[in-house]
């Protein structure tokens, strides 16, 4: 086997990537350049990088395939089974103050719903690090409002709600400080012109970061070498197929061809074979042709496939979720626990968190709710169901408990737990601090049906 079609190995295939790739760092003028941008990976001898600039977030987002579904799949796993309202703990609920909520929940704005701007925020947070809700308050209704809140003698549907919430859009947002780190102003810049709100005026939610006590630490930027890996894997083998997956050939015309003859020779290969995969090549007068790269090529979308696995696996994507079934070690099952675990309830709590501190604490003041998303969705609502059907069986929770986790109102009867008999009436409950006692009912022995054998038997 000649070398030009001799197979690389995967160390070898790692070493071009990462020279292609260092490459791409210092060249700002690459085809792919301008949409990745310059990455800045920083040196030894530097200080801690900084989170890279939303600018540069934008565009990992639109060019890397695996981190938008990554980004899109966790968020609207958080959103889609909705959300409920439950009572601090220690507290009852107020049927009341949840109905003003709801309404609230259900129009923030005059164009969206709680549950678009949580969807907003999640692609937010994914994408930039931080996402960002402005609270806009009407003053004159302000007094009126409060006055209303607990006045039952307005109905809960007529109580004038003074309070509106909008996205804003991270990337032109930069957050201010004083020289002690606390935040004085957020300041967003748009065509030229600034607008400013102070930190009562914005909601800022953020992922955990220990590069920025500010600002949140988005995947992409710890993936950028990654992601520029992968960019530049799917532009070769893009090009590849931009040409009909026409290999490579190396042409050997001889020791002694004729420079004009061999310009000629060029050009009638580039008239037969470009445009038109799969023709063969005919030659003559000694001319040897070697196709070369073909197996390199296999082997860059092999490596590609790992790249993308790699970066979602760090997201938190399993592949039964992202919808790949490469390499998969576990069971479905097993796969959707990981997926809520480790990338979906993590947003949930970040977006939960703010909800109930710095909107519903600060604006609805004396109202004792907390806001909570829905942990039944149509993703592991199997698994739940089976997890509460063993708790209820168990008697770990009453049947009111795992109504609670839903959402949905206690019945009378669901304080109670569930018995695990075939007949009810064989078994009572203990009353609280006293040990079960047998029922008072007379056993009577249970007759035998009569044989249909003559012997009996």
């Amino acid at each position: 086997m000649s070398k030009t079609t001799k197979t690389i190995s995967t160390q070898k295939i790692n070493a071009i990537v990462d020279k292609k790739v260092e490459k791409l760092l210092n060249d700002k003028v690459k085809t792919y350049g301008p949409s990745v941008g310059t990455l800045d990976i920083g040196t030894i001898d530097e200080k801690p990088r900084k989170v890279a600039e939303a600018s540069l977030l934008k565009r990992l987002y639109r060019n890397s395939d695996p981190l938008r579904k990554g980004i899109n799949v966790i968020t609207d796993a958080a959103v889609v089974g909705g959300s409920h309202l439950e009572p601090w703990k220690g507290e009852k609920f107020n049927e009341r103050h949840s109905m003003i909520l709801y309404r609230f929940f259900e129009e923030p704005n005059e164009e969206d719903t709680m549950n678009d701007l949580n969807r907003d925020c999640g692609h937010d947070l994914l994408t930039y690090g931080d996402a960002y809700n402005e609270i806009v308050v009407d003053i004159k209704l302000l007094d009126k409002f409060r006055s209303q809140i607990n006045d039952n003698r307005v109905d809960p549907y007529n109580v004038i709600i003074p309070f509106k919430l909008y996205r804003i859009d991270p990337d032109p947002m930069k957050v201010e400080t004083d020289s002690e780190g606390n935040i004085t102003q957020y300041v967003q810049t748009v065509q030229g012109s600034q607008n400013e709100f102070s930190p009562s005026q914005v909601v800022h939610y953020k992922l955990s970061s220990p590069l920025d006590a500010n600002y949140g630490l988005a995947p992409g930027s710890v993936m950028q070498n990654l992601i520029a890996s992968y960019i530049y894997i799917t532009d070769y083998n893009g090009k590849f197929f931009e040409n009909n997956a026409t290999p490579r050939l190396h042409i050997d015309l001889g020791e002694k061809a004729d420079p004009k003859k061999l310009n000629e020779f060029i050009e009638q290969i580039e008239a037969k074979i470009k445009g038109q995969p799969h023709k063969n090549l005919i030659t003559g007068g000694g001319v040897k042709v070697t196709p070369i790269s073909l197996k390199v090529d296999e082997e860059f979308q092999n490596y590609s496939v790992t790249l993308r696995n790699e970066i979602l696996s760090q997201m938190g994507v399993m592949p039964i979720i992202a919808g790949t079934m490469d390499n998969v070690g576990q069971t479905a099952e097993l796969q959707v626990v990981l997926f809520k675990t480790l990338a979906v309830k993590p947003l949930q709590q970040i977006i939960e968190d703010r909800i109930n501190r710095k909107i519903i604490k600060n604006l609805f003041k004396g109202i004792k709710l907390l806001y909570k998303f829905n942990p039944v969705d149509s993703l592991d609502a199997k698994y739940v169901s089976e997890i509460d059907s063993m708790d209820l069986k168990n008697q770990v929770r009453t049947i009111n408990e795992v109504r609670e986790t839903r959402g949905l109102p206690p019945v009378p009867w669901g304080y109670t737990p569930v018995i695990p008999f075939s007949n009810a009436s064989l078994a009572t409950l203990p009353t609280e601090g006293s040990p079960k006692e047998k029922p008072d009912v007379e056993e009577k022995p249970i007759p035998k049906k009569p044989s249909k054998r003559k012997d009996g038997i």
